[in-house]
């Protein structure tokens, strides 16, 4: 007999524990879902900014110079283009002014990489800080910079923003521990007036801040046609100036350098010409200062030396010769390895060799001038410092450097016997030299009365067109007077009846000298009459 039980079981309870797990569960779910959502988007909205910020800064760089923060060149000339066409639209004229730190690597070479920055940074804050709203600056590389002057109606506008920017960058720059100064040089051109497309007024804009660096640094100039002339005429003679360098288109020639008395002979100084085969005999004014601006005064002054040395071996015992070193070749490494090199080749004793170089050549570099110095000396040969008394005449130069020599300047030597107050000062220099063991040469004497002046205050050596005239080597006092007196003697030479010639002027870089008053005039490189 089969039986059917029925059994009820209550799930309500059971299905409401289910249900709440499940509300749970879900919701946890949820959460957890908008966590990660959350993150996500968190992480994918700062990976956006990330990728703007990384394209602003792409197009920031591609804009700007980052060290100065200033346009760069492929903005400031994309503005440019942008500015001619507004005036060709009958919008107002503008103007380029190219700006140049003057003598900026010598504050990188005596202070490093990292002052040099600083100061090109600082440089685009004072240059930010002129220009007016619709004004542009840019950095055009390394210590060029340029502006993009707008709304101008007249060439004194341009003159007046130009001597602004001068005498902002004549401010010293602080580098914390020291402040130096660099100064500026500016050049300027007008579109519409000196150029009608942006390259050339670029163009002439840098060939007017040529002819500022040219003519004293520090100053403005406007752009002037002659210069494209002026140019072109370089280009030509540099290179001749490179295949006159091959060739050996030189010849030394050399005055003669007496005691005070007149007559006893002590040496010469070497005086270079070059023998250009059209123009013919070229004064050292012409190129010299091109060839320090080229970097060809590194070779040309090694043939100066080595040429000097192998001729004066072959005079007697007795003399010495005097080589003018530039300050390019004063700033080379291998300056002492090369002197001892022409010495060995040649045979010159190295007593005999004297080095001359200028005030201006101390400024800068100062610890690896004074080991350089101090190595040559210790090898026997003398230094003698040209011009003293026409620079800084700084004393401390005086102890601090191992000179031998000190040659005062023809700028004293015209004026002594007349003033009484330069034979005053003239007295003075004679003095200090002797009690600091150094011997004077005093050059440009042209009058016996200047002769016997400096004999008078016990000046040592002598030089001048009354006393000698460069000439070349087998022309020399002491080869004429051999011949003529059947004797090696050098003793009782007597000084050459001559007129004095503007012409001739002595292998140095330095300051040139006006002919007519002596006086200094500023140039960075050019050569100098003896």
């Amino acid at each position: 007999m089969l039986g059917v039980v029925e059994v009820y079981v209550n799930q309500t309870e059971r299905a409401a524990l289910i249900s709440r797990a499940f509300n749970v569960v879900a919701g946890a779910m949820f959460i957890l879902l908008s966590m990660f959502g959350l993150i996500g988007g968190s992480v994918l909205l700062r990976r956006i900014k990330a990728e703007r910020r990384a394209d602003e800064r792409v197009r920031y760089l591609a804009y700007h110079d980052v060290l100065s923060g200033l346009m760069n060149r492929s903005s400031f000339n994309e503005a440019l283009n942008e500015a001619a066409q507004s005036y060709q639209s009958g919008g107002p004229s503008f103007s380029v002014l190219c700006v140049d730190l003057d003598h900026f690597k010598s504050v990188n070479d005596a202070l490093g990489h990292a002052a040099g920055d600083e100061v090109l940074r600082q440089t685009g804050e004072r240059l930010r800080s002129l220009i007016r709203h619709g004004d542009l600056a840019a950095r055009l590389g390394g210590d060029e910079f340029a502006i993009l002057q707008t709304g101008v109606h007249s060439p004194e506008d341009v003159s007046t923003l130009a001597q602004r920017i001068i005498e902002v960058l004549a401010i010293s720059f602080d580098l914390g521990n020291e402040a130096v100064q660099c100064r500026g040089s500016v050049g300027a051109a007008i579109f519409g007036t000196d150029a009608t497309t942006t390259d050339v007024l670029l163009h002439k804009a840098a060939l007017a801040l040529y002819r500022s660096k040219l003519f004293g640094r520090g100053i403005f100039s406007f752009y002037d046609e002659k210069l494209d002339k002026e140019l072109a005429e370089r280009s030509i003679l540099t290179g001749e100036l490179r295949k006159a360098i091959d060739e050996e288109q030189f010849k030394l020639f050399y005055q003669p350098q007496f005691a005070s008395d007149g007559t006893t002979l002590k040496g010469y100084e070497a005086l270079l010409r070059w023998v250009h085969p059209t123009l013919g005999l070229q004064m050292p004014d012409k190129f010299i200062p091109l060839a320090e601006e080229t970097g060809l005064i590194v070779p040309l002054g090694k043939w100066v030396l080595h040429t000097a040395c192998a001729q004066a071996a072959s005079w007697p015992e007795e003399l010495s010769v005097a080589v003018n070193l530039s300050a390019v070749q004063l700033r080379q490494q291998d300056l002492v390895e090369d002197v001892a090199r022409a010495l060995d080749v040649s045979g010159l004793s190295a007593y005999r060799l004297e080095l001359e170089i200028t005030e201006s050549m101390l400024m800068s570099n100062t610890t690896q001038i004074t080991q350089t110095l101090g190595r040559l000396s210790a090898m026997g040969v003398r230094i003698a410092m040209d011009d003293f008394g026409t620079g800084y005449s700084s004393m401390a130069y005086l102890w601090r450097f191992p000179f031998d020599k000190l040659k005062i300047d023809r700028a004293f030597t015209e004026s002594i016997a007349v003033d009484s107050k330069v034979d005053a000062v003239v007295k003075s220099i004679i003095s200090l030299a002797h009690s600091l063991q150094m011997q004077v040469n005093a050059e440009g004497i042209e009058t016996m009365d200047q002769l016997e002046a400096l004999r008078s205050l016990e000046c040592d050596e002598v030089q001048g067109y009354m006393l000698g005239r460069p000439v070349p080597e087998d022309q020399l006092v002491h080869k004429r007077e051999s011949k003529d007196a059947g004797s090696s003697s050098i003793t009782a030479i007597k000084p050459f009846d001559v007129r004095f010639s503007k012409d001739d002027y002595a292998f140095v870089v330095g300051q040139k000298r006006c002919p007519a008053q002596g006086r200094a005039i500023a140039s960075d490189a050019v050569s100098e009459r003896t």
